[in-house]
This record gives C-alpha cells, structure tokens and sequence, in this order.
C-alpha cells in the first residue's frame, strides 16, 4: 500500500481514500457450510439471525477506533456486509486487516464461524465488489 501510494503521490495525487465494501459468510461452524439465515438484501426481519452478531462487530470494531457506517445482510443466506467510514488509503489497509480479525473473533464469541472466502458454498451468491478509489489531485 505504501508503494501504491507513493505512485499515487507522483502522479499528482496528494490523498488517496479507500472504502471498501467488506462481505463475508457467517455459518453454524467451521466444519461445513450450513447457513444461520435464509435473510436477503437488506433484510430486517427475524429471517436475519445475525442482527445481534453484526451489532456487537460494530461495537467492537468502534472500541477499536474504527468508524462503522453500515451493517446489513447481504444477498445471499448468511452473507453479511459490514461497511467502515472510508479513510486515508494506508489507514484502511490497516483497518481492513483489524475488521477480519474482529468479524472472526466475535463470530467466535457467538458459536459461528465467518469467513471470507470469496464463494464457499457451491451455487451462491459471490463476495465482493470493488467501488473506485478517491483520490484528491494537489492544488
């Protein structure tokens, strides 16, 4: 990161900010890929079991220093989506490494197992998808 910056920083481009859209699977545990939820997009209803889960990775990842702007379900059953305040593009680098170990850890503390693996059950909905980086030209 520090060397993409630094090009970044050659072509003209005084701050580069990320915010990154990071999904994950939350399953029963970490033996198979049996869902918690059949929850879809948006879901706010008791189809999305892990309402409680996502709200204590907020809080954690708060406590952590780490500004959370949105939690929702994602597409697939048990496909979650947890969405930082963006940042410098360094301090999001190290903020994405701190949200995985989070998201496992609390995951843990729950009795499931996330993972982001980009299609870990066969025939569903994929992770990710990039959104382009801001980067601010000097004036």
């Amino acid at each position: 990161m520090r060397r993409a910056l630094a090009r970044a920083k050659d072509a003209g481009f005084d701050h580069y900010y990320l915010g990154p859209e990071l999904e994950f699977f939350l399953f029963k545990d970490d033996q198979g890929t049996e869902v918690l939820d059949k929850g879809g997009y948006f879901d706010l209803t008791t189809l999305d079991v892990a309402s409680d889960f996502r709200r204590d990775v907020v809080f954690t990842l708060r406590e952590l220093g780490i500004p959370v702007e949105y939690t929702h379900h994602e597409v697939g059953p048990s496909q979650h989506e947890i969405d930082m305040r963006f940042a410098d593009g360094l301090e999001m680098a190290d903020n994405t490494m701190t949200y995985r170990i989070a998201v496992k850890e609390v995951a843990m503390a729950h009795g499931y197992y996330a993972t982001f693996m980009p299609k870990p059950p066969v025939r569903r909905e994929r992770l990710g998808h990039a959104h382009a980086p801001v980067a601010v030209p000097r004036r």
